[in-house]
């Protein structure tokens, strides 16, 4: 009977003498590569951004704010909503209460146009991820708001 090929015999020399092996008893003998982790799970295994995410965080939302949803994800997440307020409204709503808490704007990484802002924030307690929050204007009708969490 002739046997699969994967559990041959292949013929070794070791010190003068043919020992045969099956692939099988090598593959049982070789170290075990580490199978590669998920993308997911590589991310996480690097050490989260933050021990919360943007929709844990019991973050300031304006009173109006509405359409509300929470996308979680370890150490970032997302929290996006709609609010009447103005784009120079929402990024000052922003600014005053981020610094409220204690937390200080990184100016580098402020951007301000015509209809959209970004503006981060750091000296999350616990982190140092950047806190990002950024708003586009909606025709003028409303300001979409997304808050979450970033690599400084």
């Amino acid at each position: 009977m002739l046997l699969p090929i994967h559990l041959r015999p292949i013929p070794m020399v070791i010190a003068g003498v043919v020992v045969p092996l099956s692939l099988g008893l090598c593959a049982a003998i070789a170290p075990a590569a580490e199978a590669p982790k998920p993308i997911e799970a590589q991310a996480i295994a690097r050490s989260p951004l933050t021990k919360q995410s943007a929709t844990d965080a019991n973050l300031p939302m304006p009173d109006d704010a509405r359409n509300i949803s929470r996308l979680p994800s370890p150490g970032t997440g997302s929290l996006n909503f709609q609010t009447n307020l103005s784009l120079p409204d929402a990024l000052a709503f922003y600014r005053q209460r981020m610094t409220q808490r204690g937390l200080r704007e990184r100016a580098a990484h402020t951007t301000l146009s015509a209809s959209t802002f970004t503006i981060s924030f750091e000296g999350w307690p616990n982190s140092n991820a950047l806190l990002m929050v950024e708003g586009t204007d909606l025709g003028g009708v409303a300001t979409n708001v997304n808050i979450h969490f970033a690599a400084p």
